[in-house]
């Protein structure tokens, strides 16, 4: 049995909204957790070495 992912949303007036969330690293376990986290509604973004993302410095509120 795997982790149990629950993701759930509201804007200011209560009403159901879609999560984003930012997978930090690469490789075929980011790839994997992308696809599971697609499959509950979330919208996730990866950021690695090789999508130009730097993990040393500090522009994650810039994206």
């Amino acid at each position: 049995m795997g982790p149990e992912i629950r993701c759930r949303t509201t804007n200011s007036k209560g009403v159901a909204a879609p999560m984003e969330m930012a997978i930090i690293g690469g490789g075929f376990s980011a790839k994997a957790i992308k696809q599971a986290l697609n499959e509950y509604g979330v919208t996730p973004t990866l950021h690695s070495r090789s999508t130009g993302f730097d993990v040393l410095q500090d522009d994650a509120i810039s994206r």
